[in-house]
């Protein structure tokens, strides 16, 4: 299913963002409710005394708030020590317990030294053969939870100067808690963005995430990634029977229009561009695509907007290039030759992932990726949430070829998403150009 591949890729990504709001009232709800667990057993007695919320996001139905709490252990947080509850009018009406049971006694006994936060973060450099840096230097602060983070700026060996981030937590790794470093290290390049755990009494990694989701494309990975692959006709099958919630905007947002391949359209294969007039979304954004003050009226007349600023990048540097401009009218426009260089459309090819980064926002608006879900914008627009974290899309990234790749902080933090040139002398085995649309 490799045209699948970026929709895939994008809402993994989702998944990652958090929102951070919640009502005092409903705190002491949560907190009776735990005060009645743990009049139960005296053995559970700790896995109820230590917790924070870490996000909640109101429901469409009123009165009802989903809670994810994380459960900490004498001011430490446990990774994945979740409760996830609904409050609905005052009253837990749901319960789904993933704190650890019996903290005290898996809790592994270490050493009395434990590494350094510095030792930790050369451990993951050593682990990926990273070149050293800067000498590190830290500075301080809280995240959201008031947990202590130890933030290093300046390091050289990170991308878009990303400082290296690191605390301290408990991570549950064969049926024991051990005490842990998590390094977090936006490695320069772009390719990889580790979230590691490093065990403070021993320096080796216990558990490791990359939050830079990729996918490569061509016969040469066919093997590796059979499972993106379907008939071009179960494809347009799929796309056709799917009931998309979606609905064009009706608002006052000024006009706009767009030379694209057009959704459904997921290849030039499939058919041919069209011209798409004001497709924006009313609910998902009331502004229209290239606001960001909340007040009508466009702020940009480039490709970029609430949701999404895309640009070339075509020396790979992740730095501002070149954004297509619709003039006053907001018209984009741009000819398309695909027997030519790719240099030669790269203002239609930007135009087109701006309209479909702001098409996949739009849609799944309507299934719940919204501001309290942690969903991609620039101005939340009030709606929870924290802001400030639109996508950075680059058009033909020059880093590499028959690939695509998308870095997914947390809520408020900009995510990258990087779309390299598709090789059509190398087609995918149905004969289509996988992914060409957007990659272009």
């Amino acid at each position: 299913m490799k045209k699948y591949c970026l929709f895939a890729l994008l809402l993994m990504a989702g998944l990652t963002n958090h929102s951070q709001t919640k009502k005092s009232s409903d705190l002491d709800v949560i907190q009776k409710h735990f005060n009645n667990l743990k009049k139960k057993s005296k053995n559970v007695a700790n896995d109820f005394s230590e917790w924070k919320v870490s996000s909640s996001a109101s429901s469409l139905k009123k009165g009802l708030t989903h809670y994810y709490l994380t459960q900490y252990y004498r001011g430490i947080p446990i990774v994945n020590g979740t409760y996830n509850m609904s409050v609905f009018n005052g009253k837990v009406n749901f319960t789904n317990n993933q704190f650890i049971s019996n903290i005290p006694e898996k809790i592994l006994q270490s050493k009395s030294v434990i590494i350094s936060e510095n030792e930790a973060i050369d451990e993951v450099i050593k682990s990926h053969q990273l070149k050293p840096g800067n000498r590190l230097v830290k500075t301080m602060k809280r995240n959201r939870n008031e947990d202590e983070v130890s933030v290093y700026n300046n390091t050289g060996i990170t991308e878009d100067n990303e400082p290296i981030l690191v605390k301290k937590v408990y991570v549950f790794h064969k049926n024991k808690l051990h005490l842990c470093w998590n390094v977090n290290l936006y490695e320069k390049g772009g390719d990889n963005w580790w979230n590691t755990f490093v065990d403070a009494t021993s320096g080796k990694i216990l558990i490791e995430d990359n939050w830079v989701i990729s996918c490569s494309f061509g016969e040469e990975n066919d093997r590796a990634h059979q499972y993106h692959t379907h008939p071009k006709k179960i494809i347009e099958k799929q796309i056709n029977e799917e009931k998309i919630p979606y609905k064009k905007v009706t608002s006052m947002v000024a006009s706009t229009s767009y030379n694209v391949y057009a959704m459904p359209l997921m290849n030039p294969d499939d058919g041919g561009r069209t011209i798409v007039s004001d497709p924006s979304n009313s609910v998902a954004s009331p502004f229209g695509w290239h606001d960001t003050n909340g007040v009508s009226g466009a702020e940009y007349n480039i490709t970029r907007g609430n949701n999404v600023w895309a640009q070339e990048d075509t020396n790979g540097n992740n730095g501002t290039g070149a954004s297509p401009g619709g003039g006053n009218s907001l018209n984009f426009n741009f000819p398309v030759n695909l027997n030519q260089s790719p240099s030669n459309y790269q203002d239609a090819s930007t135009t087109n992932l701006f309209y479909w980064n702001n098409i996949m926002h739009d849609v799944w608006y309507q299934y719940g990726f919204d501001e309290a879900s942690g969903n991609f914008q620039e101005n939340n627009y009030g709606k929870g949430g924290t802001g400030g974290d639109s996508v950075n899309a680059d058009s033909q990234d020059g880093r590499g070829t028959n690939n695509a790749n998308f870095a997914t902080p947390g809520d408020g933090s900009n995510p990258r998403m990087k779309m390299f040139l598709c090789n059509r002398t190398n087609p995918g085995r149905d004969g289509s150009f996988d992914n060409l649309i957007i990659a272009h």
